[in-house]
Parts: structure tokens; C-alpha cells; sequence
């Protein structure tokens, strides 16, 4: 078994300004996504160990739709990689299309609702996600 040291340290360059809360590898390993308490979705080539898109503003304290208010806590993607699902401290889901580099909102929350988990599933189109009152949810 493994530990977890100083030697295991992956470094990626112009990273997040906050916690990293969440990291999703492409089934290829070739591409990383990360989110985290500065609000941002990442997407990061491996190989170039470097930043190549940013969603979100970590400075944004405002209600807006267009991302993320507060920390980004789970997210999911698709099998091709080329759409990601994200929900955080704020209560919202919004849906990254990172190909058009556009973001969607899906779901409008609220703080007293945060969502601590999300998966997507792909086959029949739903998000399953998790909230502090120790309850699953499905959103078709």
C-alpha cells in the first residue's frame, strides 16, 4: 500500500486560488477537470500540466446565472467528456458544454440547500444529487 506524501504530488501550473473540492479524469487521461472554493471549473491538459479553460469568477459574489456564486463542491461528466455538471455551496447545477465553452443553469437553488454530491446519469438523462438533510434527489 501506497502512502500519501510529498512524492505523490501532481503539479499543476495557475491553479485555483481556494481548496480544490473535486478532480475528474477524461477515460482517456489525457484531460482534468477540477472545482473548487474559489468558485471555478477547471479544465487542465495532463500531459502540458497547464490550465487550458476557466468557467466561472471567483470574485463573483452577486446572484448571477451565469456561474457558480460560491464553492463548487461535486461534479460529474459525460463519457465523452464534453459536457460536465457542477453544484456547490450556492444550490445551483448548471451544466458546462466544454466544447462551446458555454455554461447552462439546470437547477436554481439556494445556500440553505447546498448540494454535496452530484452524479450524472448518462443512460437515462437524470442528476442525482445529495443535500445536508441526509436526502438523494433526481433531476430529470
Amino acid at each position: 500500500m501506497k502512502s500519501i506524501n510529498d512524492e505523490n504530488i501532481f503539479l499543476l501550473e495557475g491553479g485555483h486560488t481556494d481548496m480544490v473540492k473535486c478532480i475528474k479524469l477524461s477515460p482517456d487521461g489525457m484531460l482534468c477537470l477540477s472545482a473548487g472554493s474559489d468558485g471555478t471549473l477547471r479544465l487542465w491538459d495532463i500531459g502540458q500540466r497547464k490550465c487550458i479553460s476557466v468557467f466561472g469568477n471567483a470574485r463573483k459574489k452577486k446572484a448571477s446565472v451565469d456561474y457558480h456564486t460560491d464553492s463548487i463542491w461535486s461534479l460529474d461528466a459525460s463519457s465523452k467528456f464534453d459536457q460536465v455538471f457542477t453544484a456547490g455551496k450556492d444550490g445551483n447545477i448548471f451544466k458546462v458544454d466544454l466544447l462551446k465553452e458555454t455554461t447552462q443553469l439546470v437547477s436554481k437553488g439556494s445556500e440553505d440547500f447546498p448540494i454535496l454530491s452530484l452524479k450524472y446519469d448518462e443512460k437515462w438523462q437524470k442528476l442525482w444529487y445529495s443535500t445536508p438533510e441526509s436526502s438523494v434527489h433526481c433531476l430529470d
